[in-house]
This record gives structure tokens, sequence and C-alpha cells, in this order.
């Protein structure tokens, strides 16, 4: 999401400076050894007076306790900040901490400026589990850019279907499979492939064990030309997971058209309308897939009316040009809702904190207009005039 966040506010003007910060690396032991310097990096940051606003990118476990202590320094400096709520286990996660945990997290949702959700289910679990006021509460769901420059679809014969994330338990790979090994769709022509991370080895011996080895592939994780390579060829996009919140990975199956069967969990349901842009499919339900799935591998016309309807729903709501447009207003908000004591009398803008996180700065005056980020990974900063 932060790679395309990026993107887009580099291309369209706006009055705010975004400065890019990384919380985190894929190592466990680096994230630990690096964090207390990130930290009092950030923390400097707060300090130099430069800052108007943050905004936390938040999950769970490690990422809200690594975010509670930047939002700690925020609200130290008086800097206000936007918290938005990523990650579909938060529920389970809530309810699985102790009295101290569910303090740290209310503390850091509650001190927010603005809390930012994917779905109304999201925003009823923030207002009724944490106890965020509704009125600083917005539904504003991912978004991912349209496919550039727009191709023609080149769908493959035999159906191929994909699915694209974690290959893991809780992604529905399970179910998945043995839907795909039913007797009713076992005997029809298709593809699949499963692209992404995970226990490959196991999955890869699950799939020959189920007898699926000519037909299911699972290749691990795959660059973006070969995704977008991939989601021009096929029919069906697959996600039977049983936890999520708004994927990515669904949104760009809808922008290049491909019929979306989902699970009615997390904010999926907001976005897929059953029957019209895509099939909704019980979590877990083996039986229920199989069937779904025959009905899509033996009626492309079906397929083809889903996917137009799935890629025109697309376009009218989860574009990343209007994302963005929505979430600089949610930071005209933020700033006028919690107005902050400055060390001069220059306004500021946020950062991002999260999986990514982006430090937005107004500028300094009118007369002198600039933009400027620290890439997430590289904290390299770029200047630019306007």
């Amino acid at each position: 999401m932060m790679r395309y966040l990026k993107a887009s506010v580099d291309s369209q003007p706006h009055p705010w400076c975004f400065e890019f910060f990384v919380t985190h690396d894929k190592s466990l032991l680096r994230s630990v050894l690096s964090f207390p310097l990130r930290l009092w990096r950030f923390a400097a940051r707060c300090a130099s007076g430069e800052l108007d606003l943050c905004h936390i990118n938040v999950s769970t476990h490690g990422s809200t306790l690594r975010k509670s202590c930047y939002a700690a320094i925020c609200r130290r400096y008086r800097v206000p900040y936007v918290l938005h709520l990523h990650g579909g286990g938060y529920p389970q996660y809530l309810a699985g901490s102790n009295r101290l945990m569910r303090a740290l997290i209310e503390r850091l949702f509650l001190s927010a400026a603005r809390v930012l959700v994917l779905g109304s289910i999201w925003l009823a679990f923030v207002r009724d589990q944490v106890g965020v006021p509704v009125e600083r509460i917005t539904i504003l769901p991912n978004a991912v850019p349209a496919p550039a420059p727009p191709l023609e679809a080149r769908r493959v014969q035999p159906p191929l279907i994909v699915f694209v994330g974690l290959v893991h338990e809780n992604k529905g790979v399970d179910t998945l499979l043995e839907a795909l090994c039913q007797p009713e769709v076992r005997r029809l022509s298709w593809r699949a492939k499963l692209v992404g991370g995970g226990d490959l080895d196991g999955y890869r011996a699950r799939i020959v064990q189920l007898g699926l080895g000519g037909r299911v592939e699972a290749p691990g994780w795959a660059a973006p030309e070969e995704i977008r390579s991939l989601l021009v060829q096929a029919s069906i996009f697959v996600l039977p997971s049983l936890i999520e919140n708004l994927p990515l990975a669904l949104l760009e199956a809808m922008s290049y058209g491909l019929c979306p069967v989902v699970t009615p969990v997390g904010a999926i349901p907001e976005v897929i309308c059953h029957g019209v842009s895509g099939l909704i499919v019980s979590a877990g339900d083996s039986k229920a897939w199989a069937h779904a799935l025959r009905m899509l591998i033996t009626d492309q016309l079906l397929v083809h009316r889903l996917g137009l309807a799935s890629q025109h729903r697309f376009k009218e709501r989860y574009e990343i040009a209007s994302y963005v447009s929505r979430l600089l207003h949610e930071y005209e908000l933020a700033r006028s809702e919690r107005p902050q004591a400055r060390r001069s009398l220059e306004r500021r803008r946020p950062l991002q904190l999260g999986q990514e996180r982006n430090l937005l700065k107004s500028p300094a005056n009118q007369a002198h207009p600039e933009r400027r980020g620290i890439s997430v990974r590289s904290i390299r900063r770029n200047r630019r005039r306007h």
C-alpha cells in the first residue's frame, strides 16, 4: 500500500510534504536491534518542530507494541497522529490481551486525532470495543492503481484460477485444495496457481497427495510484472480466507476484471456483492467452494459478467487517485480537530508509521512550497519544488 501511496502523492499537486519512515525489517533480529535507533531518530524529527502530523499504520502483536512507542513520542512532542487500522485479526488480538496490553491499545486509539478503518465492520469494532467516539472514525478502504497502461485481457483456456497471498491455513488454502479435488471440480478442465510465500514445501506435498500435481502450481512469490501477466491471463480470482481486513490482492484482481470468489470476512462483503460483482462463499466450507468453482468453470459468460462488474466497482471506489484526496482531507480534519502547541510559527503536517510510515509536512510558508520525502526503506530525503 505504501508503494502505491508514494507513487500517487508524487504525481498529484497538493500542499503536503511527505516523509516516509520504516519501523521494522523482515528480519526479526535486525528489527529488534535497530528499534532503539529508529525510535531515537523519530523522536529527533518530532522534537525538531517541523512536523504537523504523523500517520501511523497499525496491525496486531509487534506492530501494536512498536506503534504505541511511536505514538507516545507524538504525544510527548504534541504532534497529532492519525491511526490507520490494518490486520484482520484485531478483534481476536484485543480479546486475548491482558489488562495492561488492553490499556496500551486503548491509549493508542483514544489519543489519535483521527482513526481510519477499512470498512463499516471495523468502524463498529473500534467504536464499540475500543471506545473511540464515532465522530473521530472514518472509513477509508484500501486502494490500488488501475493497470497502466490499460491491458486487453488474454484469458487462457482452460480457465486459470489464481490465488495471490500468503500460502497459509488462515488464507483458506486448505479449503481451496479440498474444493479443487472434489469430483465435481476434478473432472472439469482448469488450471490453478497459488502465488505467494509461506509453507510452500508442505502445500506442494499436499497438492501431490490430493492428486492435483499436474494442475495446481505453487511457485512462491512472483515479481510484480509476473503477477501482472498472470492477472491478464486468469479468469477467476480466489481468496478463501478465514481472517481478513481488506486485502490489496482482491482489489488488484478486480482492477484487471477477474471474477472474484471470496469469503464474508472483514470488509470484503462491503466490496463484493454476491452474484453481482463476484461470489461470496462460506469460509472453511470446501463443498460450497467446490460448487461455486464448478459453476464458474462451466459458465464462462457468468465469469465474464461478474468480472466486468468487479472492474466497474473498482473504478468507482478503489482507485488510488481518489484515495489520496480523501486521505489528505482526513489530515486536514486531524490538524483542525487537534490544535497543538508549536515551537515556531510555521505550520507543519504528518508522517506515516506502519509497515511503512510517512511523515507529511506542509510548506513552511506559501511563498516557498516544497515537498520532501524520506524513503521508508532507505531513509533517503528528496526535495522538490513546485
